[in-house]
């Protein structure tokens, strides 16, 4: 058993953690609603013109990188939090109180939830972000030879699509991997 006083210090930083995590984590869902909310309406105003207006979809990849950005950020953020407060608080907080129990934070049932809502998050955001720039640019790519719409702005979009989907699975790559990471050996699998 440890000092009561270093044990209120690491509970103090381990609800610091966790608070910040639910934090970057409605801060994501707000992100991925401010998307929607974009996409909405780039999308009116693309079928509001007659005919389609479909270079405005071009503009989807220039906005879409920014929620990648924000999106990617925060689950990133997340990712690390919850690495802090399995792998560095949870087992000192432990020994300080003189307790093998294992907080939520290490529990093999938190574990195997989040691999699995990781990756069907990720692959969610994938679609939201990555898929309607993907159809933008498919539509367009037929304006390039009839002459309507420029070769360069397609091409900047195509890399800023690619961007999106580089930023959005290197962020679920991270998450994936703080999620399957096993307990270490000063938190014993049981």
């Amino acid at each position: 058993m440890g000092d009561s006083r270093t044990l209120d210090a690491l509970l103090t930083f381990y609800e610091s953690a966790r608070k910040e995590m639910f934090l970057r984590m409605r801060e994501r869902e707000i992100a991925t609603y401010a998307w929607m909310a974009v996409l909405g309406t780039v999308l009116t105003a693309t079928l509001a013109s007659k005919p389609p207006n479909m270079k405005l979809l071009l503009a989807l990849p220039l906005l879409g990188v920014a929620i990648a950005f924000r999106i990617a950020q925060h689950e990133t953020l997340i990712a690390t939090l919850a690495t802090y407060c399995k792998e560095e608080l949870g087992p000192e907080i432990r020994r300080q109180a003189g307790t093998d129990v294992r907080h939520w934070d290490e529990s093999h049932a938190l574990a195997q939830y989040q691999r699995s809502v990781v990756g069907a998050r990720s692959i969610v955001n994938l679609l939201l972000v990555v898929a309607p720039c993907a159809v933008g640019l498919v539509l367009n790519a037929s304006a390039i030879a009839a002459g309507t719409t420029t070769f360069w702005a397609w091409a900047v979009s195509c890399l800023l699509t690619a961007a999106c989907a580089w930023l959005l699975v290197g962020s679920m790559v991270k998450r994936l991997a703080a999620a399957m990471r096993e307990p270490g050996p000063d938190n014993p699998k049981t």
